[in-house]
């Protein structure tokens, strides 16, 4: 069971994409909003001073979602 479920991660992980939705505010104090998709479902949003750290919070919020569905 182990090497099914890990392959179906890694088909999962192919279809991730992260889209910038807003950037706002001056370029001393930007804020960044990103979602991130599987396929063409969103899984989250984040937002945050830096796109990494508004894609972090998309995908921590992505996995909580994926974990209560199973």
């Amino acid at each position: 069971f182990p090497t099914r479920r890990s392959s179906d991660l890694a088909d999962m992980e192919e279809g991730i994409s992260y889209h910038l939705i807003k950037e706002e505010g001056p370029d001393h104090n930007k804020s960044f909003t990103v979602e991130v998709k599987i396929g063409e479902t969103v899984y989250g949003t984040g937002s945050g001073r830096t796109k990494k750290a508004a894609e972090q919070e998309a995908a921590y919020k992505a996995i909580l979602k994926l974990k209560k569905q199973n």
